[in-house]
């Protein structure tokens, strides 16, 4: 399966977490804030998923995920990385 990453973004619609594609500068994460949190989780320490040295995903709301989700997310992402 190959997947863009246009893709991917679409097909993580699907889960219940907000999805935040990240520019990564050594440590720091820096995102463009998007919409207003409400709940609990959104307002938790996001989290992180690194693509490569200078992209990454922040995931809001991956503590109320499944197990299986959250592989399922993983599995996603790792396919989307590799090109298959």
């Amino acid at each position: 399966m190959t997947m863009s990453w246009n893709a991917l973004l679409r097909r993580l619609e699907t889960f219940p977490v907000t999805v935040q594609l990240v520019r990564i500068d050594g440590r720091r994460w820096a995102h463009v804030p998007g919409a207003a949190t409400a709940t609990a989780e959104e307002i938790a320490l996001p989290h992180r998923i690194q693509l490569d040295e200078h992209t990454g995903l922040i995931l809001r709301g991956w503590g109320a995920l499944t197990a299986a989700q959250r592989t399922e997310i993983e599995q996603l992402i790792a396919a989307a990385g590799s090109g298959k």
